[in-house]
């Protein structure tokens, strides 16, 4: 995963994030996946995709909005205040053909991690 990625989440992490973090990485078997792959995959609609901050898209719509960032063959996704890579809808597709890893933490300071 490129350190400008890394970097970016850890900026976020020190800024002013609310209690629940989702953190999704899919990595195909083969191949390459997009940021266009990865929101088809989950019924999202391209046409309603933005270019902002993770900070930005949770002000703008707290809990609901997904961050996906390209890596070199795969996507991050970080979804503040929420957890659906905890939901089977969302992370199966994800998987398909690849290896998914969820992080999500909460205001309770539970953690799991999934792969």
């Amino acid at each position: 995963m490129p350190n400008e990625l890394i970097d970016l989440y850890l900026r976020t992490l020190k800024t002013d994030l609310p209690d629940d973090i989702c953190w999704i990485v899919v990595q195909p078997l083969s191949g390459a996946l997009t940021v266009k792959d990865a929101v088809t995959r989950i019924g999202g609609r391209l046409e309603r995709c933005r270019d902002m901050t993770p900070v930005d898209a949770y002000l703008l719509s707290p809990g609901d909005a997904l961050s996906f960032e390209r890596t070199e063959t795969g996507v991050a996704v970080l979804q503040v205040a929420g957890f659906l890579g905890m939901i089977p809808a969302v992370i199966e597709p994800l998987s398909r053909g690849a290896r998914a890893w969820v992080a999500h933490w909460d205001v309770n300071a539970e953690f799991t991690m999934l792969h």
